[in-house]
C-alpha cells in the first residue's frame, strides 16, 4: 500500500473529492488497487492495524470487511478501485470506490437464504464493523467501514 501520509484530498462516502486538514484525520494508506493486489492489500491493512494498536480480532475483522468489499470491486464493479484507510481520534475509516456500472444491491439486514446465491459478503462485513454505509448510483459505489478504536 502506498502510504501518503501527506495527502490532503481524498474521495468522501459520495465518490466527490473532499479536502481534509491532518487535524482531523489521518491518512495511513491509499491505493488504487486490482485484483493482482488484493493479497498485498491485506497483509499491508493487517500491519497497519496492528502498528495502531487494533488486537488480533478486530484487525482481523476489519480485514475480512475490508477484503469482501475489495473483492466486490473486482467481481462487480469494474475490475478496479481506490482504496483509502484513514484514523483519527475516536475511529478507524475504510473507504472502497469503484467507477463501475453501480449495483442494485443492499447490506443485508437479515442472514440470507441458505440457497441464496449472493448477499452473503456485504452482509458479514457488515456485522465485522461498528457502522457500514454503501451508496451507489450509475458512475460506481463507495462503501464505508468505521470501527472505533479499542478502549485502552
Amino acid at each position: 500500500m502506498t502510504n501518503v501520509e501527506d495527502a490532503r484530498a481524498w474521495p468522501d462516502e459520495s465518490g466527490v473529492t473532499t479536502h481534509r486538514e491532518h487535524g482531523s484525520g489521518h491518512v495511513l494508506a491509499a491505493q488504487l488497487f486490482t485484483d493482482t493486489h488484493l493479497s498485498f492489500a491485506r497483509a499491508d491493512c493487517r500491519t497497519v492495524l496492528r502498528n495502531i494498536g487494533f488486537d488480533e480480532p478486530r484487525a482481523s475483522a476489519f480485514v475480512y470487511a475490508i477484503n469482501e468489499c475489495l473483492t466486490n470491486v473486482i467481481r462487480h464493479g469494474g475490475g478496479h478501485g481506490w482504496f483509502i484507510l484513514i484514523s483519527d481520534a475516536t475511529r478507524l475509516v475504510a473507504q472502497i470506490i469503484d467507477h463501475g456500472p453501480g449495483a442494485s444491491m443492499t447490506i443485508r439486514e437479515q442472514q440470507p437464504a441458505n440457497d441464496a446465491m449472493h448477499g452473503r459478503g456485504l452482509w458479514l462485513a457488515r456485522l465485522m464493523v461498528d457502522h457500514m454505509t454503501l451508496t451507489t448510483g450509475p458512475d460506481g459505489t463507495s462503501v464505508r467501514l468505521e470501527m472505533a478504536h479499542a478502549i485502552r
